[in-house]
């Protein structure tokens, strides 16, 4: 199994899953009959823009030769840690809508989600806060499988869901996969 990836600009990482251990046919029908696109790749976030954001804000209180050796350290916790996962039979569907102000424009993003159970992420968290002395939540363990949106092209990004507790605020609608 791969190792997360680790954006050094952006502080986030993710976890890329090989296309041939996601099916997409349970939903498949559900996604055609309400215009959802079959996402054409497939990860897991480790650390999302949220948390990378946060990363950031504790890396810049840093002498410039710490910062790189956190890095290092970073990257190292996501090489060692197991990232072996399973996908469970658990589908929602999410909606969420953003605002972006560089462009002033407003966007509504739908997606078909897949829960996974990854007891690596929770492990990564706990090690990832002691070394950097903060107390960020582990990502909400999911792949996004299907997406619409008012922009079709941004939409295929899919839905932020930084925690548990923000994918509770969305109120995911559960989905009945075909049998």
């Amino acid at each position: 199994m791969a190792n997360p990836n680790f954006d050094e600009q952006k502080n986030t990482s993710l976890l890329f899953i090989d296309n041939n251990l996601v099916d997409l046919r349970p939903l498949q029908n559900l996604a055609q009959a309400n215009g959802f696109v079959a996402k054409p790749d497939f990860h897991m976030t480790v650390i999302g823009f949220k948390p990378g954001r946060d990363i950031d804000q504790v890396l810049k209180r840093l002498p410039t030769s710490q910062r790189a050796n956190i890095i290092e350290q970073i990257k190292t916790l996501l090489a060692s840690t197991d990232w072996q996962f399973n996908l469970k039979p658990e589908y929602y569907q999410v909606a969420k809508d953003y605002f972006f102000p560089k462009t002033n424009t407003n966007e509504h993003r739908e997606s078909y989600i897949q829960i996974m159970e990854c007891a690596g992420l929770k492990t990564f968290y706990a090690k990832l806060n002691e070394l950097l002395a903060t107390n960020l939540e582990p990502q909400f363990a999911h792949i996004t499988l299907y997406t619409k949106g008012s922009d079709m092209e941004t939409s295929k990004g899919g839905i932020a869901i930084n925690s548990q507790k923000e994918f509770e605020q969305l109120k995911p609608k559960p989905l009945t996969p075909a049998t």
